[in-house]
């Protein structure tokens, strides 16, 4: 295994409603690590690498995870917001009935997520790719969607509201009745989405 440049504090408290876990991560090029707990919180940026780590329930508020792979985690339930993430890769990553909102997931990889059931409202997700992503029922509304690519994903249901959407790529996205998209019923088809 790569020598790991980590150096991570973690704190177990109780409390009366339940346990926290904080932890203080710098810098590294490898971990492996189930980091599921209530309370995450990262003191500052952090560049690493952390494929299939586990988020499940963690709370992200405000934490910085600029340029790291992030990619097939488990981020179910977890609260993300204020989160800043750019150019992150989360390939492959389950999002699960997961609630951001303000944060900054700008160039950020979303091929083949599953966001299902997500509030994701207000988010900046500009230039961000979103290939063959499940977004069924998810809640996109006022969210910075510009250059973001949406080809192949699933947009069943989803709630893109009042979305800036310039340069967005939607070829191949399939909708349905019940899909709130930000433009008229005839960009959707100039834009090549499939209503199913």
């Amino acid at each position: 295994m790569v020598e790991l440049l980590l150096s991570l504090l973690l704190a177990i408290s109780a409390s009366a409603a339940s346990t926290s876990v904080c932890a203080k991560l710098t810098e590294s090029k490898e971990l492996t690590r189930n980091l599921q707990c209530s309370n995450f919180n990262v003191q500052k940026r952090i560049q690493t690498k952390l494929p299939q780590a586990n988020f499940m329930g963690s709370d992200l508020t405000h934490s910085d995870w600029h340029q790291s792979d992030l990619s097939k985690g488990n981020f179910k339930n977890t609260v993300m917001d204020r989160m800043s993430a750019q150019k992150t890769d989360f390939s492959d990553s389950l999002f699960l009935q997961t609630r951001a909102h303000a944060a900054h997931f700008d160039y950020s990889d979303f091929t083949q997520t599953d966001w299902s059931d997500s509030n994701i409202q207000g988010n900046r997700f500009t230039g961000a790719k979103f290939l063959r992503a499940n977004m069924q029922r998810a809640n996109l509304a006022f969210s910075d969607l510009r250059f973001a690519n949406f080809t192949d994903a699933d947009l069943r249901g989803a709630d893109l509201t009042s979305c800036i959407w310039y340069g967005a790529v939607f070829k191949g996205a399939v909708v349905d009745k019940a899909t709130k998209l930000p433009f008229p019923q005839q960009k959707a088809q100039e834009l090549g989405i499939i209503e199913k």
